[in-house]
């Protein structure tokens, strides 16, 4: 049985995944990892000269509409497979995030502060958003 899921290689050897579907039709373009906040993002750029813009991954997978925010459910920016995905208003999505705070779960080396660790994407640990318990 053939794989439901594909991955796209991104630049700074990070890799995005996708459903074989969106596979087929998005892996002609040139993807790279851009960083936004604390995630980071697959985006390509269509155009020509002057008439160029940058079109993100999961918002061609969800097929988000202009003024709406397209949400990873799983809060893994780089899963960009339709079940992970719902599009929202941005109050909305404003709303579920409003009591998120970032921990970091070393899973070996020396605790550090985690602006630190989260500029370098190839470090050895896993960050999960949970409830902030002062809200």
């Amino acid at each position: 049985m053939a794989s439901t899921t594909k991955t796209i290689l991104l630049t700074d050897d990070m890799t995005a995944i996708l459903d074989a579907y969106d596979y087929a039709r998005l892996y002609r373009y040139k993807w790279r990892a851009v960083k936004h906040g604390r995630a980071y993002y697959a985006k390509t750029t269509v155009g020509v000269g002057v008439k160029q813009c940058d079109l993100s991954m999961h918002r061609m997978v969800a097929h988000t509409p202009f003024g709406m925010v397209c949400h990873h459910k799983n809060r893994n920016s780089l899963d960009n497979r339709l079940a992970n995905l719902t599009n929202m208003t941005r109050q909305d999505h404003d709303m579920l995030h409003r009591n998120d705070t970032l921990t970091v779960k070393f899973s070996d080396g020396p605790h550090a502060s985690p602006g630190e660790l989260l500029e370098s994407p190839k470090t050895n640990f896993l960050a999960t958003k949970v409830k902030n318990p002062n809200f």
